[in-house]
């Protein structure tokens, strides 16, 4: 029996990269999985092949709403909410800073920054009645190196890494 059995998680991104393979790993070892990903398409394949361990919600984590469904997905259908894995993301606004886009830098921080805070706030509120859980957030590298070409990324990443350090 795996330690994991049993488990039931959220993982953001979970259609494709890190999200997919974490969601495949997790189900083989007996994790209960809400997919939460903006590609029906692709989610809704994998769940096909996974089986019943598996549930696809389309989430967009810049969207309050999509992220508390995701969440309530896990506990309708699977009776509660062991794991939050917030890995959803995209590149961003790269660029040189007088480049950049304020739209595309906007987005890049309402999108992985702002997702990571709602899904950690929607996890928390059944985490913390039922007295355990664990949540892990994705950073990547702009979040801890000093410098970087990527203003967006990076402010978002560090924001990331506050949110994981966070002991609220």
């Amino acid at each position: 029996m795996s330690r994991l059995e049993g488990c039931r998680a959220v993982i953001t991104g979970a259609a494709s990269g890190i999200g997919e393979a974490t969601t495949r790993l997790f189900v083989g070892e007996g994790v209960a999985v809400v997919m939460a990903d903006l590609d029906d398409d692709r989610g809704k394949r994998i769940v096909d092949e996974l089986g019943e361990q598996a549930r696809f919600v389309h989430t967009d984590v810049s969207q309050e709403q999509d992220v508390e469904a995701a969440v309530a997905a896990a506990v309708d259908t699977f009776g509660g909410l062991d794991c939050l894995f917030n890995n959803a993301g995209h590149p961003g606004s790269v660029g040189g800073i007088e480049d950049v886009d304020t739209a595309l830098f906007d987005r890049t921080l309402a999108m992985p920054l702002r997702g990571v805070f709602r899904g950690i706030r929607a996890a928390a509120r059944v985490m913390r009645p039922q007295g355990h859980g664990s949540i892990t957030n994705t950073s990547s590298w702009p979040g801890w190196r000093r410098t970087s070409p990527w203003p967006g990324p990076q402010a978002d990443n560090r924001a990331d890494t506050a949110h994981t350090e966070s002991r609220n």
